[in-house]
């Protein structure tokens, strides 16, 4: 039986979605991403025009990274319902969820480095910059971690009522093969797999945005029915 104090990480992860957007784009301005062939002056200029905007934005990025992380541990303990006495595919997903949540810290932090001295070289802004956009698109590993033990645990859950319905497995492998792309921006500076374009970026951020959102709706369904009282255990 699961506790409806995993509530509590449902929310945690709307709000890593509340926070994450805000920071990102609302107040970065870094939707759309910057194009990878813009010159270091180029780059320099947006930072030095929205210094605090960046400042600010990343502060609200690494709060969304620690969002992110109690989502992580309701989505286990979900998981944990389905697999039944193994533990293995909900300790799997908790290690995966904690280092893909490392890939919104990082590059929270060196972008706030290159915001942090806008006087500095162009180039070393443009460096740092670079470093951002790549620790953000393309590790998609981490997240593949996370997602396939819960495909596993829905396809072989035996309980019922069931926390998540069977074409949401089929969803999620789709997803995965909507993120894969994004690791061609490594070869690419222009067009569709460059780290701004379709493949690597719009895709797969609105790809993530609705699998979240749609995993943290079933989610709430089904422990507001069938959750025990906060100190039951799970």
């Amino acid at each position: 039986m699961i506790s409806r104090i995993h509530l509590a990480g449902v929310w945690c992860g709307l709000s890593f979605l509340v926070c994450y957007i805000i920071g990102l784009w609302l107040l970065s301005g870094f939707v759309p991403a910057h194009h990878p062939t813009s010159s270091a002056a180029e780059i320099a200029g947006i930072y030095k025009a929205n210094a605090n905007g960046i400042r600010l934005g990343m502060v609200f990025v690494m709060i969304a990274a620690g969002f992110y992380l109690p989502w992580t541990v309701t989505l286990s303990a979900l998981i944990r319902r389905m697999e039944g006495k193994t533990r293995f595919l909900s300790q799997t997903q908790l290690i995966g969820g904690l280092a893909a949540s490392m890939f919104f810290v990082l590059p929270a932090l060196i972008w706030q480095v290159a915001a942090y001295r806008i006087d500095r070289s162009p180039d070393l802004i443009l460096m740092l910059n670079d470093a951002g956009w790549i620790l953000t698109v393309m590790p998609e590993p981490p997240f593949v971690v996370q997602l396939i033990p819960l495909v596993v645990a829905i396809f072989i859950n035996k309980t019922q009522p069931a926390p998540f319905p069977r074409w949401m497995a089929w969803a999620s492998l789709w997803a995965n093969v909507i993120y894969s792309p994004a690791m061609a921006a490594y070869f690419f500076k222009d067009g569709p797999f460059a780290w701004n374009g379709i493949f690597p970026f719009w895709l797969p951020l609105s790809t993530f945005v609705v699998w979240e959102l749609t995993l943290y709706w079933q989610a709430c369904q089904y422990i507001r029915k069938n959750g025990a009282p906060f100190n039951a255990t799970t």
